[in-house]
């Protein structure tokens, strides 16, 4: 069962060990992790034990009274599920455990068993960074989607896992408790192969963008576009106010690959590009690596749909359809209609059909006419 963000105790599934005893199941190691605020969250071992228990009784002892009984987190046998490799940990700056999240899969799925927050950790986004790590390991694992449920005396959550991108399957009475079922399906666009992308990106990294990386940026594109001049639409986007996602690969202290995504339609929906690779770099797997990372980005700020005026045969993918519905911001060539795609993202909706509503610097009909 799982309580809503950010309270402490979040939990699905039966909770931390329903399941646990899953003989045989893989051990899924992705590499140690860090989130937005540098929060590392690497999988528990046995000395993780008695923190995590502690943890799952200070966050789920305030739900007994409106369950009726202590939810099933607070009984469970956390070295058994740490032993089976179910949990992941996250820390603080002191190297306590401050959060954990249990999930293995199961059906073809990845079940989103349990987490829990640390009252004192509560309100950082720590309990959704936990969940994209059980999503995460689901995509590396080649899972179609995460599934748990949650206790139905818990309204908040029957709100908040749509938010999440989880869809609500079914209600009825499971093991004792009265529990809600949620599925979120993993878009495959977002999942690279993690053999290949570790070779890939050996001596390269990819962040988010500075002010301090801009003319490093700028010196990419006329070496990937010679016959483009695209320069003043990405200055003009980095140094601007509009909201933007703006990621880059480094190698060397060089800028390598680099992707933009402008934030459209109060939030609900990216416009991506432009997109560049250095001419020696490409052909390698690194666009799509910075496309993908641009996705994971973009579903943790909410945003549900991406468009792009692209090649179908490259972007298609990823995922993208032929867009019919929303209408490019300009007029385009009629023979480029095949182009103007949009991707849902997961536990996104497609936006009304309209013209997309896009900043300033978009709206030049010139970037549009070919």
């Amino acid at each position: 069962m799982i309580a809503p963000l950010p309270v402490v105790g979040l939990s699905s599934a039966g909770g931390a060990g329903a399941k646990a005893g899953l003989c045989g199941a893989p051990r899924m190691c992705l590499a140690v992790r860090k989130n937005d605020e540098g929060k590392m969250i690497r999988q528990a071992v046995q000395d993780d034990a008695a923190a995590v228990q502690a943890i799952a009784v200070a966050a789920y002892a305030q739900y007994v009274a409106a369950i009726g009984r202590n939810p099933a987190p607070m009984d469970a046998d956390y070295g058994a599920v740490i032993a089976a490799g179910h949990v992941h940990v996250s820390v603080d700056s002191g190297g306590a455990v401050d959060g954990y999240v249990v999930f293995f899969p199961e059906d073809g799925a990845m079940m989103l068993d349990a987490v829990g927050v640390r009252p004192d950790a509560t309100g950082r986004g720590l309990g959704r960074a936990l969940i994209s790590v059980c999503e995460d390991h689901a995509q590396a694992a080649g899972l179609q989607a995460v599934r748990l449920y949650t206790n139905a005396a818990m309204t908040a959550n029957l709100a908040m896992y749509p938010r999440l991108g989880y869809r609500m399957t079914e209600r009825r009475h499971n093991e004792g408790f009265d529990r809600v079922f949620f599925e979120k399906r993993l878009n495959r666009a977002l999942a690279p192969m993690r053999s290949k992308l570790h070779e890939r990106w050996q001596g390269k990294t990819m962040r988010k963008t500075t002010e301090a990386d801009k003319d490093a940026i700028l010196a990419l594109y006329p070496l990937a576009f010679p016959d483009e001049e695209l320069r003043p639409l990405v200055d003009t986007l980095l140094s601007g106010p509009d909201p933007i996602v703006s990621l880059a690969m480094f190698e060397g202290g060089n800028v390598v690959a680099h992707v933009l995504f402008t934030i459209c339609q109060n939030g609900k929906a990216a416009l991506l590009g432009p997109l560049c690779v250095s001419p020696e770099l490409q052909k390698q797997g690194l666009g799509s690596d910075a496309v993908r990372a641009g996705f994971e980005t973009l579903c943790k700020n909410g945003v549900e749909q991406v468009f792009v005026l692209g090649d179908p045969a490259y972007y298609g993918r990823f995922g993208f359809e032929q867009e019919r519905a929303v209408t490019t911001p300009c007029a385009i060539p009629a023979d480029w209609a095949a182009a103007w795609q949009s991707l849902i993202l997961p536990g996104g909706t497609p936006l009304d059909a309209g013209t997309l509503v896009v900043p300033k610097p978009w709206r030049d009909p010139a970037l549009w006419a070919g």
